[in-house]
């Protein structure tokens, strides 16, 4: 036994061609949030490497800069070597 149905109307053939190119759409929009998000993780990742690599130089250079500021001071005057501004172990690190 089979029921017949009516041929879809223009205008529910119309609705359902406009709800598949939504939710086509949506499914796009989808994906490229997904690719958007992924490439903002990398992107990230890649800043907070630099930053690291970048704050390592910072610090090795700072330790430079001391010894190389009580190397002249201590020429001028030995006593400012041991002065609380110039105290073994300075760690500029946060």
């Amino acid at each position: 036994m089979y029921i017949l149905t009516p041929p879809p109307s223009n205008e529910t053939t119309q609705r359902i061609t406009q709800l598949e190119i939504a939710l086509a759409s949506k499914e796009q929009l989808a994906q490229l949030e997904a690719r958007h998000e992924e490439q903002l993780a990398q992107f990230d990742a890649r800043l907070q490497e630099q930053l690291a690599q970048l704050d390592a130089r910072v610090q090795e250079q700072m330790r430079e800069v001391t010894l190389q500021m009580r190397e002249m001071l201590s020429q001028f005057s030995p006593h400012m070597c041991s002065s609380h501004l110039f105290q073994d172990g300075d760690d500029f690190e946060d």
